[in-house]
């Protein structure tokens, strides 16, 4: 029997595996960290992890809103929102569908969730928040800053995931009705731990076994298989790309120059399309900056939000590499 015609006949019983969560009336508990709370957001609960001190919120300093990438969580900023929160009020949260978030039914993907981000700061009274989006949760605030660039001040794209040349093959075929519930429910967590492993320049810190063990088990929760591919079925980048030069904002994007999940091309790319948009790339870095670089992409955030906030002499737009890797720094 060849794959296709396991599918059409596997298909049926596979998509009865990939049911969503429900919605329950009272937030879900948040867990060990007691700072952690949730907030409904377009009939999810959705964790959030508020920082930067009970003044923060009266400060003349922008907050930052923090947007993780797929399949993650807000403990990917564990290395970069204490550090951030010195200075302002800091947010991070789990997008409906990840990390301890509710996985309901419903629509996911880029607009959805930007619809999210929009609300989120709305309830939380973020205002002008700078927006920081790491792999997919760049092309999630992209997509919020399209809908409502009088809401946030500026963005920070961080190894984005964007642009419709960047959507693998995988997520191509899972598109296709069937097909789509047939990867995600036989192969989706294996694939998931080999990106996850990829993900990285440094593997020997970053990607343990217990690490990916961890990040595998998340698809284990209830609707976490459902969530997932619908997010895939969301990508649909190709009719927003074209519009990122009229978002107006001002933006700087930071690459890891060893990314293998999403190469700097596709950061070089990305420059080209985000109006005025700075690139900066860090050397000896994978996909993740958040935890193989932080001091660098700390320092890059502070100094965009210095322009923001009073305006200095503007840095020329260019491929500025850091070259100096971050060191003792512990995995979130």
């Amino acid at each position: 029997m060849n794959w296709r015609v396991a599918v059409v006949l596997g298909a049926p019983l596979l998509a009865g595996c990939l049911f969503a969560a429900p919605h329950t009336k009272t937030p879900p508990t948040p867990g060990k960290n007691s700072g952690d709370a949730f907030v409904e957001l377009n009939g999810a609960w959705v964790r959030v992890r508020d920082t930067g001190g009970e003044n923060a919120g009266a400060s003349s300093r922008r907050p930052i809103l923090l947007v993780h990438g797929y399949a993650s969580r807000l403990e990917s900023w564990a290395a970069v929102q204490p550090r951030l929160a010195q200075q302002r009020r800091v947010v991070s949260f789990d997008q409906r569908g990840f990390g301890m978030s509710e996985r309901t039914a419903g629509d996911y993907g880029p607009a959805p969730h930007a619809r999210d981000v929009i609300q989120l700061a709305e309830k939380l009274g973020l205002h002008k928040p700078l927006l920081v989006g790491h792999s997919y949760g760049g092309g999630v605030i992209l997509k919020a800053a399209l809908e409502a660039p009088e809401l946030f001040s500026g963005l920070v794209l961080i190894d984005a995931f964007a642009t419709e040349e960047q959507v693998p093959p995988s997520f191509q075929w899972a598109r296709v009705p069937g097909l789509g519930e047939f990867l995600f429910a036989t192969q989706f967590k294996e694939v998931v731990g080999e990106k996850y492993v990829l993900a990285f320049h440094d593997k020997q810190r970053f990607a343990s076994a217990a690490s990916v063990d961890e990040f595998r088990s998340n698809m284990l929760k209830p609707g976490a298989v459902y969530s997932a591919l619908a997010v895939v079925r969301g990508m649909d980048y190709a009719p927003d790309q074209v519009r990122y030069r009229d978002i107006g904002l001002p933006s700087v994007i930071i690459w890891g120059e060893e990314d293998r999940v999403t190469p700097l091309d596709a950061g070089k790319q990305l420059a080209g399309l985000v109006d005025s948009a700075r690139l900066e790339v860090l050397t000896a870095c994978g996909h993740v900056p958040l935890w193989e670089r932080p001091q660098a992409v700390v320092r890059i955030i502070e100094e965009h939000l210095a322009d923001i906030e009073g305006p200095r002499k503007k840095r020329p737009r260019s491929n500025a590499t850091t070259s100096t890797p971050n060191a003792g720094v512990a995995t979130p």
